[in-house]
C-alpha cells in the first residue's frame, strides 16, 4: 500500500529515536496558529514541487488536522521515491503538546 498510517506513540517514538522527521502539510495560517514541536511546513499545495528538495534518506512523519490532506501527502511523497508515513488522526487524535509561532 501507498499510505501507511502510524499511531501518535509510534510517530512520536520514529522522531525521538532520529530515525523520522515531521513534514506538517497545511497551510501557513493553521501551521502558526499551532503544531507540533520542531515540524517543517510543506503544505500540501507545494508539496510536488517542493518533494525533490527533501532529503530521500529519511522518514518523514506527515500530519494535518483530521489525517485526511495528510493520507494524500504521504501517497505522493511516496509516488516520488521518499518514505513517508502519516499520523493516525493527524492533530484532533495528538495527545502530545503543540506550539504556536506568536
Amino acid at each position: 500500500a501507498l499510505i501507511e498510517e502510524v499511531s501518535a506513540e509510534d510517530a512520536a517514538r520514529l522522531i525521538s529515536d532520529g530515525e523520522g522527521r515531521w513534514l506538517d502539510c497545511r497551510n501557513e495560517e493553521e501551521f502558526q496558529e499551532s503544531h507540533i514541536p520542531g515540524a517543517q511546513l510543506l503544505p500540501l499545495a507545494r508539496l510536488r514541487g517542493d518533494a525533490p528538495f527533501l532529503d530521500a534518506q529519511r522518514t518523514y512523519v506527515v500530519y494535518c488536522r483530521t489525517g485526511l490532506r495528510s493520507d494524500c501527502a504521504v501517497f505522493l511523497l511516496r509516488e516520488r521515491g521518499l518514505h513517508a508515513v502519516s499520523l493516525a488522526g493527524g492533530l484532533c487524535g495528538w495527545p502530545y503538546g503543540l506550539t504556536a509561532d506568536v
